[in-house]
């Protein structure tokens, strides 16, 4: 069964504007509890990080977090994309690993910053069809 596990971090207090999206998609064995991966992504939105004064004052982010994902980038750990381009591979990556569901800590938030992100910028939320589950209960 392939599932994807996801986490999202924002910037902007007021806002909340979708900063990163990290996801695994695995196929998950419930027979052995175990899984392998199929596929990993991490991203960085493009357009705030460049932002890089409204990024140090933010209190979600400040010096340290953009030092942190500065690092991630020039280490070939997440990538600079764009909403569109995130939301695009990741429709594409559900639907080529047939994702029967998703999971997230505090799911309620990252499917949220989705659903805001996608109307802000028209377009199609990648997850509204997939069925998530929290991981704190």
């Amino acid at each position: 069964m392939n599932i994807i596990v996801f986490d999202t971090e924002t910037a902007g207090c007021k806002t909340q504007s979708l900063l990163n999206v990290g996801y695994m998609i695995v196929d998950l064995d419930l027979t052995t509890f175990t899984y392998k991966t199929k596929v990993k992504r991490d991203y960085i939105m493009r357009d705030i990080y460049r932002n890089t004064m409204w990024m140090r004052n933010d209190m979600f982010v400040g010096d340290a977090k953009l030092g942190v994902i500065t690092h991630n980038i020039e280490h070939k750990g997440a990538v600079l994309r764009t909403e569109k381009q995130v939301f695009e591979q990741l429709a594409r990556d559900l639907a080529k690993y047939s994702v029967e569901c998703g999971y997230a800590y505090n799911c309620q938030f990252d499917t949220d910053k989705f659903a805001k992100t996608a109307i802000a910028y028209g377009l199609p939320n990648p997850l509204e069809n997939i069925k998530v589950f929290d991981l704190w209960g």
